[in-house]
């Protein structure tokens, strides 16, 4: 068991540095226009570019690599309740976990409260919000139906698609419209609903699957992933916003390129967990650390970002005379070092927050 999670924490720690090139990139291409000069410390000249497009590097990651990573993770942590399945009526278990996730929910609402450019967006529902809300369902729902819970999960997907998503738009436009702009509805529950069921339902079946017959889901799910391939959307990143592409992305998934997220998740876990867990060096501890404490490492970055990368890049880039803090994949590395090693430096204080009961 050890090994395997080793396996799933070093897989976690590669989506989360995915994960903050999309978000870092995205921050860089906003902001002239968002968080510039803060804190008055340049010329208000300096720096005041409303679009600042992000290099090819990080272009080229956000279309082929980031598109998966919101609901790759979210799968993982399914995968995990799925492998303690049997634990769920066990004294207390049900209670630990729905306090997890409302302890979640709120720090991850005030996160938004600090990294909100504007009013709206403090109310923004994205990922992690979503995340908490979708994990806390099922987890109640396999404690209210021990017997029938994979019927009951399984119906709620039509019901996401047909009744919630017709409505999604319009509700958005008028709560949104009411409190103010950067409001949005951003993690659609919709789209992650089923990656979360596609991530308990293939841990429940690796608890139980011998080594040959998760070996034979592997080949299956790499030839799948070929086929899907063909079907994919056809869409380019604007390198002046990002961010915009993984909406794009999925709201525009046909045909076999719905079955490619399943198969893809299925090709990394089984991948992953076949390889097992092998020492190499530094930077393998170092993803490891960061799959383990992803909640932590998640909480800072934006705020990092904001409060303290961010000004410091300005600094720089007015020193050495550039236009603007270079949006390339040179300094998302380096605010991404950065991060991480603030975040490590801050796990005592975090797991006050958070991992104390």
């Amino acid at each position: 068991m050890n090994n395997r999670l080793k396996s799933l924490d070093i897989l976690r720690g590669v989506i989360i540095l995915l994960a903050f090139v999309q978000h870092y990139g995205y921050f860089l291409n906003v902001w002239g226009s968002a968080y510039l000069n803060q804190y008055d410390l340049l010329p208000s000249s300096w720096g005041d570019i409303h679009l600042n497009p992000s290099g090819v590097v990080v272009s080229w990651m956000v279309q082929y690599l980031t598109p998966y990573v919101s609901q790759l993770y979210l799968m993982l942590a399914a995968f995990n309740l799925g492998l303690k399945s049997s634990k769920i009526h066990e004294p207390g278990v049900y209670k630990r976990q729905m306090k997890r996730y409302a302890i979640i929910f709120g720090l991850f609402s005030i996160e938004n409260i600090f990294v909100a450019s504007e009013f709206g967006a403090i109310f923004t529902f994205h990922p992690l919000l979503a995340w908490s809300v979708i994990l806390g369902t099922i987890t109640t729902i396999r404690y209210l139906f021990p017997r029938w819970y994979h019927s009951v999960l399984v119906i709620m997907i039509p019901i996401l698609y047909y009744v919630l998503a017709p409505m999604s738009g319009t509700l958005e436009l008028r709560v949104c419209g009411f409190i103010g702009p950067g409001c949005e509805y951003d993690a659609q529950l919709e789209y992650f609903f089923p990656s979360a069921l596609i991530g308990l339902f293939l841990g429940e079946f690796f608890s139980t699957a011998n080594k040959a017959q998760w070996s034979t889901l592997l080949v299956c799910s790499i030839i799948f992933t070929m086929v899907s391939l063909f079907w994919m959307p056809n869409h380019q990143v604007n390198p002046n916003n990002i961010l915009e592409f993984e909406h794009l992305f999925f709201q525009s998934l046909e045909g076999l390129s719905h079955t490619l997220l399943v198969n893809l998740t299925i090709v990394m876990l089984a991948a992953r967990l076949n390889i097992g867990y092998r020492c190499l060096g530094f930077a393998t501890k170092v993803l490891e650390w960061t799959g383990k404490k992803s909640l932590q490492v998640f909480l800072w970055h934006k705020v990092l970002f904001i409060y303290v990368i961010g000004p410091i890049f300005e600094i720089l880039a007015f020193n050495l005379g550039v236009a603007a803090i270079p949006n390339n994949i040179m300094t998302v590395l380096a605010a991404i070092t950065i991060s991480t090693g603030v975040s490590f430096c801050l796990e005592k204080p975090t797991n006050m927050l958070y991992y104390s009961r």
